[in-house]
């Protein structure tokens, strides 16, 4: 796979994620830190549903710091490279998993 083709899969990869996040995810992530707890009947289903977000959010904050791990490999020239064997990765491989290290 050549680096312009790996540049646009990353960045789409990167829009992708960034769209889920929101431009509010940090301020989400820092308010449930912050509220610490629900009162009321609801208390328990609240706590859970709070700690599923902050779950989901952590994943795609780890997804968007692979896309840019991987775009930093473009830049040194070790993208498509197994971070193992050191063998090429296949092309089919990195177009469905563009953050693929192995």
């Amino acid at each position: 796979m050549d680096n312009d083709e790996a540049r646009r899969l990353l960045h789409a990869e990167r829009e992708r994620l960034q769209d889920l996040l929101g431009d509010s995810a940090d301020d989400v992530v820092g308010q449930l830190d912050a509220d610490g707890g629900a009162g009321g009947a609801d208390a328990a289903k609240e706590i859970v549903d709070r700690e599923l977000e902050r779950s989901e959010l952590r994943q795609l904050h780890a997804e968007l710091q692979e896309v840019d791990a991987a775009l930093a490999r473009v830049d040194e020239g070790t993208y498509g490279l197994s971070e193992v064997s050191g063998e090429p990765i296949p092309d089919e491989r990195l177009r469905a998993q563009p953050t693929a290290t192995r």
